[in-house]
């Protein structure tokens, strides 16, 4: 249990870093795209701050999708045949959580953001499958007993 929520730390942290370097550049460069003679971008550093805060915490909180899934699985509450049956919806949701958790209007940062979450829902079907199926195990071997 230990290893596993280091484990989430470090994967937490990890994809703040990357969104931190890589990402946020490019919803801050959509918001100054509309300067010209007759609009004049004037951002406080409060409003960049915050921008900056819900990207990150809302993307390193959906990266930890796997491990939420694994939790699941393990609880018995989902598993891989159900979360691959469901996968339209689950696209349908992703973009939905991607159109809240990004807080400019530019599909751009949607797109960002939807992506890696298709990416690891895919995983989660990889992990709960493997979850599963140590549960599956674990109960033939007490049968036996």
């Amino acid at each position: 249990m230990c290893c596993l929520l280091c484990f989430l730390y470090i994967t937490l942290h990890q994809w703040c870093f990357v969104r931190l370097f890589y990402r946020s550049t490019a919803g801050f460069e959509f918001f100054v795209s509309f300067n010209n003679q007759y609009l004049q971008s004037m951002i406080s550093f409060s409003d960049y701050i915050s921008l900056f805060v819900t990207f990150l915490l809302g993307f390193g909180l959906s990266f930890e999708l796997p491990v939420f899934m694994f939790f699941l699985a393990k609880l018995g509450i989902v598993n891989s045949q159900m979360l691959s049956k469901q996968r339209k919806y689950a696209i349908l949701v992703i973009f939905i959580v991607a159109a809240i958790l990004t807080p400019s209007p530019d599909a751009l940062s949607q797109i960002l953001m939807a992506i890696p979450l298709m990416f690891l829902y895919e995983v989660s079907i990889f992990i709960t499958k493997f979850a599963g199926k140590k549960k599956i195990d674990s109960e033939s071997k007490d049968n036996e007993s």
